[in-house]
């Protein structure tokens, strides 16, 4: 309806009335865990030693520059925010303090995905604590999961409203249904856009897997305009078809879930993606993407394991060299080619134009 409307004003404007352009940004970074587990909890080099002594603002502060200056950040949270009576003896179930939310207002970030395999590392329990962590700090989640089916949305001027949902498949496999019902409630609900984050794929692959392409096209048939991958723990390429663009994998962000002291990092290297929406007359008209290549770790090579790094959990931006190695390991995954990386531009892809289908 409101894009029959907007043709119909078209119509009766005079030939040099000009349409009012309007660019929404948001920025899409990757898996995100806030703590560690219990077997590093109490060592030195553990995430919450970092916060501790370098507070909240630390772990975002090297792309800030991307996230305060957008209109929506978009975070993988990966683990809980949840204080338990005892940790989980698992490596693998990630927890922090309730109080390291402030690590996401901090960091300019409005919305977070909680549709992965670590929103479950504490039950019940920890999902409540987490989502009530959320609500009073301001932050916004979506998520398809078994303790909650969670869509949002953000209104912007010209009655644009750009929803948010999350797919991971061992939800979706068994309620398929209630998914889709979801995403028609974003469509119901007038949104103009819907972003989906898709879990899914194969953990330390360069590149994509058959999962990681049934689970986009899920997302598409039931509506996302843009598919924002995780779970791989490395970055990977993009696939565009029918005015949709899907980014496999962004590869880890401030990861506590590796110290990279006393194990292998998955990779150190990943992405920061920023898109913006395009509207004309509050009518969505496509999207362009712009790829920064980042390390997960601020610290020096050499100061860990195998002559790796310490994992300081301060993801930082490349540039050079380094930017340009990253983006070959994406183009890899990627059919089409993908434009360069430019220092202090980033990597700026073609505009998407919307397909309206």
């Amino acid at each position: 309806m409101k894009r029959m409307l907007a043709l119909l004003l078209a119509l009766l404007l005079p030939v040099a009335a000009l349409a009012e352009t309007q660019i929404i940004t948001i920025t899409c970074t990757g898996d995100t865990t806030l703590g560690s587990n219990k077997r590093v909890s109490d060592k030195p080099y553990a995430y919450q030693r970092y916060i501790e002594q370098y507070g909240y603002d630390y772990p975002f502060a090297g792309i800030r520059s991307l996230t305060e200056n957008d209109d929506i950040t978009l975070v993988n949270l990966e683990g809980v925010l949840y204080t338990p009576k005892e940790m989980s003896p698992s490596r693998y179930a990630f927890c922090a303090p309730e109080d390291y939310v402030n690590i996401l207002t901090a960091g300019s970030v409005e919305v977070v995905n909680l549709a992965n395999n670590h929103t479950l590392d504490y039950q019940q329990a920890g999902y409540q604590a987490t989502v009530a962590a959320l609500d009073a700090a301001g932050v916004k989640y979506c998520g398809e999961t078994e303790f909650g089916r969670d869509l949002c949305w953000f209104d912007f001027d010209n009655d644009v409203r750009i929803g948010f949902i999350g797919v991971v498949p061992s939800y979706y496999s068994k309620n398929q249904e209630k998914v889709q019902k979801d995403f028609q409630k974003l469509r119901d609900a007038g949104c103009d856009v819907i972003i989906a984050s898709m879990h899914a794929g194969k953990e330390d692959n360069p590149t994509h897997s058959d999962m990681t392409t049934r689970y986009r096209k899920i997302c598409m048939a039931n509506g996302a305009h843009i598919v924002v991958g995780n779970h791989p723990h490395v970055p990977q390429g993009l696939w565009v078809e029918k005015g949709v663009t899907t980014l496999h994998s962004l590869g880890n962000f401030s990861f506590g879930g590796n110290t990279g002291v006393d194990e292998y990092l998955y990779c150190d290297v990943s992405l920061v993606a920023q898109i913006q929406l395009h509207f004309e007359d509050g009518v969505y008209i496509g999207h362009q993407v712009t790829l920064y290549p980042i390390r997960i770790t601020g610290a020096e090579a050499g100061t860990g394991m195998n002559k790796g790094r310490v994992n300081n959990y301060q993801p930082v931006l490349l540039s050079g060299e380094e930017a340009q190695a990253v983006m070959k390991r994406v183009q890899k995954d990627t059919e089409f080619r993908l434009n360069p990386y430019v220092d202090g531009q980033g990597a700026v892809q073609d505009f998407v134009p919307w397909s309206g289908k």
